[in-house]
């Protein structure tokens, strides 16, 4: 009875000695786990931000960090930083690109309009959209007297009217039209 006693406690204590065992081991699997996706979230946050400098490097290197762009839009954290950061891209190249006829700078804002129009914007995002609006608007009116003007003295991506249009009735449904200065052309 005290040998059946000592065998009981014994395989007690290997039963447990197992089970803190195999909890150790699974513990320790989920931190190496969880280290391993933190350390993957923080180098994919360092791409990221590395991509964006991209964009900042003239038209075949936006086309870069575009790209990248358009990958990280799927992530709503990552939405209001790309939001701003593209419709100032986008405003840019309406308004004030001398590279009035390049398809690849009207390629890169066609990527952009299409990502930006993908989703109705935020609150936050409301004066981003609002800029991106009168910049449409501004170069809708523009559209005729740059090509009239001397290469040199263009501003802004040439657009097609109808395009144009799409988007500006894309981004008025986006902002409300009391927020919003009125076309080029149209009376107060």
């Amino acid at each position: 009875m005290v040998f059946q006693a000592i065998m009981d406690s014994e395989a007690t204590l290997a039963l447990t000695t197992a089970g803190v065992s195999l909890t150790t081991g699974l513990l320790g699997i989920a931190i190496g786990f969880g280290s391993a996706h933190l350390q993957n979230r923080r180098k994919l946050e360092e791409l990221f931000f590395k991509s964006l400098e991209f964009v900042k490097q003239g038209s075949q290197n936006r086309n870069v960090g575009i790209s990248a762009a358009e990958i990280y839009w799927q992530h709503k954290s990552r939405r209001p930083l790309i939001t701003g950061f593209m419709t100032g891209i986008a405003v840019y190249l309406l308004q004030e690109s001398k590279q009035w006829d390049a398809a690849h700078e009207a390629f890169n804002l066609d990527r952009i309009m299409t990502m930006l129009l993908q989703q109705e914007p935020t609150d936050a995002s409301k004066a981003h959209y609002k800029a991106l609006l009168e910049a449409v608007r501004a170069n809708r009116s523009e559209s005729g007297k740059n090509q009239r003007r001397n290469k040199e003295d263009r501003r802004g991506i040439k657009v097609s009217d109808f395009k144009l249009g799409n988007w500006e009735n894309d981004l008025t449904r986006f902002v409300p039209e009391m927020e919003i200065s009125p076309s080029a052309g149209e009376s107060q």
